[in-house]
């Protein structure tokens, strides 16, 4: 009988088999991995939250279970694919959804708090998650810039902001303090 890709139990301890071979290191078992000692027992500490190499192939694991497709890691968006191997896809200036959240990407790191879209002021929040958030006739600030947006759509030019007129920028940036009507 050939035992192959299968885990073992000889005395309380396990073993992973390939082909009647006690294997060693990290070890790809279906979406799991798990970590067998140099004399082929599984050690016991769970994978968790770190890389691992298997047959030239990185992976990304969290409690002994391969993440898939698109995972967000400090800030940076990665795509493990279906087969949770870490690919270099390259995301730039997109929309992505992960679990549900919206999150806008530049150069594979999500965008956090206001940020500028095609004219418009979008709230990504604390966490990089859009937010339907309305900003109606107020003055925002995005990065070190004050910009006025009215329905989130950023204005130019000379506004009338409460009881006070701001010169806004061809590009939205308030230019001045506070002008004398």
């Amino acid at each position: 009988t050939v035992l192959d890709k299968i885990i073992i139990t000889i005395s309380g301890d396990r073993y992973y088999v390939i082909n009647n071979v006690i294997q060693f290191g990290y070890q790809l078992v279906g979406d799991n991995v798990y970590d067998f000692g140099t004399d082929g027992k599984q050690k016991t500490e769970p994978l968790n939250k770190l890389y691992v190499v298997i047959g030239g192939n990185t992976y990304y694991v969290i409690n002994n279970i391969i993440v898939k497709n698109y995972y967000i890691i400090n800030d940076e968006v990665i795509d493990f694919g279906d087969d949770g191997v870490k690919r270099d896809t390259i995301l730039d200036k997109r929309y992505i959804i992960i679990g549900g959240n919206t999150y806008y990407v530049i150069n594979n790191i999500i965008v956090k708090n206001y940020y500028i879209i095609d004219n418009e002021v979008i709230d990504f929040g604390d966490d990089g998650v859009k937010r339907d958030t309305t900003l109606d006739k107020t003055i925002v600030k995005v990065g070190n810039d004050n910009y006025y947006v009215i329905n989130n759509v950023i204005q130019t030019g000379n506004q009338l902001v409460g009881d006070k007129i701001y010169d806004f920028g061809t590009d939205g940036k308030q230019k001045t303090e506070p002008l004398d009507k």
